[in-house]
């Protein structure tokens, strides 16, 4: 068995954030050949992990719309990142790069899509996911659907949690089509302008400070430590033959209890199985002990906000118990399902302490 004791933590925001690296350059552009994209459904590269798409992060955000989404507690498997050697390691030491971001699909009202990013830096902090969407009023995001993708897109999650399989290929948001949406509709209830939270805004472009034109026809935020060689690789492109090889075997799954699912995929739908070491994605495979060093920071973060508000209550109870029991490796999609219960008991302990201590505040005034 293997416990990973949750230990103590530094600072909080709304979007779950830690503090910036002091030593973080603001604004710095990266030379778009050092970058190349890659198509919508094709395997991402590691650095979009730790990158905002649309965001322009080089001057202040004081126009568009703040968007967030509930998540679903299992998408913490698709947070758990990867390790990489160190750039200076002489003994094999390994560094962690932790997903903090996930691509948004927006469509609007006619069917019109468009790719945006969402941003968590402590999934057990938080169950909010927070996307900047800049280029679009509050009213119009109102109008359209938001859906929040997996990190290797092979999973699309609604507003309300509901996560559904995509099929593998060129064309896997084929299907987000008209009756898709009206089956699984996905509104978001917390919208805001962007200039009336600049603590959200601001955060957002200390944490993801260097711009990057990659030839794409996007722009992307990133952050200070996306831009290590090691981390992102060959920065090369990923046909679809590679992609499928590196997701593993593919089975067929069958949409138990959605009967009409099968339909908007052509039938079927394709999923992979838990053999793919590559990407910091949710189908990577992982150990209890890498899966609890790559939760590490995130619980040390949580348990010193927890203190932190206990503290100013006057309270102390028994820290979330957290425990990582298995043999062998399992998918970060296997160990998202196994943590959930404990991921929402995260959320629902913090969540309460805030609501004790916002009535306290009431009261005294």
């Amino acid at each position: 068995m293997f416990r990973l004791p949750i230990l103590l933590f530094t600072v909080t925001f709304l979007y779950g954030c830690a503090a910036p690296h002091p030593q973080m350059a603001m604004g710095t552009d990266l030379p778009p050949q050092k970058i190349t994209g890659e198509k919508v459904c094709e395997v991402p590269q590691h650095w979009k992990s730790q990158a905002l798409q649309g965001l322009d992060t080089r001057k202040p955000i004081t126009s568009g719309t703040i968007a967030q989404f509930e998540m679903a507690p299992e998408l913490i498997g698709d947070a758990l990142g990867m390790f990489v050697e160190s750039e200076d390691s002489t003994q094999r030491e390994y560094d962690h790069y932790p997903r903090w971001t996930w691509p948004v699909l927006f469509v609007n009202a006619t069917g019109g899509q468009r790719m945006y990013s969402a941003v968590s830096k402590n999934p057990l902090r938080s169950r909010y996911l927070t996307a900047v969407i800049p280029d679009l009023r509050k009213s119009e995001v109102a109008a359209g659907h938001l859906y929040l993708l997996s990190g290797a897109m092979t999973k699309i999650f609604t507003a309300q949690g509901i996560g559904l399989p995509l099929p593998i290929g060129v064309d896997c948001l084929k299907g987000i089509d008209a009756e898709f949406i009206r089956n699984f509709q996905s509104k978001l209830e917390r919208l805001a302008d962007a200039w009336a939270y600049p603590e959200i805004t601001d955060r957002i472009r200390q944490d993801f400070p260097r711009t990057s034109f990659p030839g794409d026809g996007n722009t992307y935020a990133l952050a200070e430590t996306a831009w290590n060689p090691k981390f992102t690789g060959s920065l090369r492109q990923v046909t679809d033959e590679e992609r499928s090889a590196e997701r593993g075997h593919q089975i067929i799954v069958l949409p138990f209890g959605l009967p009409t699912l099968a339909s908007f995929f052509g039938g079927k739908i394709v999923a992979t199985l838990n053999q793919v070491h590559f990407g910091p994605f949710g189908e990577r495979a992982y150990s209890a002990y890498e899966a609890g060093e790559a939760l590490r920071n995130r619980l040390v973060r949580y348990r010193t906000a927890l203190d932190a508000l206990e503290k100013q209550l006057g309270v102390k109870n028994d820290p979330p118990e957290f425990v990582l029991a298995f043999s062998g490796k399992k998918s970060g999609w296997e160990i998202g399902e196994e943590l959930a219960p404990t991921v929402r008991e995260f959320w629902e302990r913090y969540e309460a302490l805030e609501r004790a201590l916002e009535q306290r505040h009431t009261m005294r005034k």
